[in-house]
């Protein structure tokens, strides 16, 4: 199965007024999702299936704080013979392909010891960074997406910083 973070829906779009109160990250954690991460509030969760034919469901927990988005989603399927290196770069590929994405950086990051992709791009108005991780048969994605430059860009550390394996 070919997998593609254009389906977890990472061209979050922000809209409203940016508020520029203090934010309080929350612990968050996941034990079907196996995961551990800080949200702004608690997330909403949503699945959905994603392939018919080997039933994998794409499973995702979302926030919004002050018109930025903050998402954690994840789908389980199996390598079939591909590196971590190139699920990654496939990744890379679906998150670039819609038309008007520009890649403003990207690097190899690992957290918890685990290796992952980190892709800043912009989508007309809008700011999104975004960490892939593949681990054990499960691609997980996070994002912090808003249209205020500045806010994103010192919201997403600690964010994209605190995601942990359980």
């Amino acid at each position: 199965m070919r997998v593609s973070l254009r389906a977890i829906g990472i061209g979050l779009v922000a809209v409203g007024v940016l508020n520029c109160a203090p934010m309080k990250m929350k612990p968050f954690e996941s034990q079907t999702g196996r995961f551990r991460i800080l949200m702004p509030s608690e997330p909403n969760y949503a699945v959905r299936v994603v392939d018919p034919a080997d039933n994998s469901s794409l499973h995702t927990y979302s926030a919004t704080y002050a018109a930025t988005n903050f998402l954690v989603a994840y789908i389980d399927f199996e390598a079939n013979g591909r590196t971590t290196a190139e699920i990654l770069s496939g990744g890379r590929a679906s998150v670039l392909a819609p038309e008007g994405r520009v890649l403003l950086s990207e690097r190899y990051v690992v957290v918890g010891g685990h290796s992952g992709l980190e892709l800043v791009v912009e989508e007309g108005a809008t700011l999104i960074h975004i960490r892939t991780f593949y681990i054990n048969s499960r691609q997980y994605t996070l994002s912090v997406a808003g249209t205020d430059k500045k806010t994103v860009g010192a919201r997403a550390p600690e964010f994209l910083e605190s995601f942990a394996i359980l």
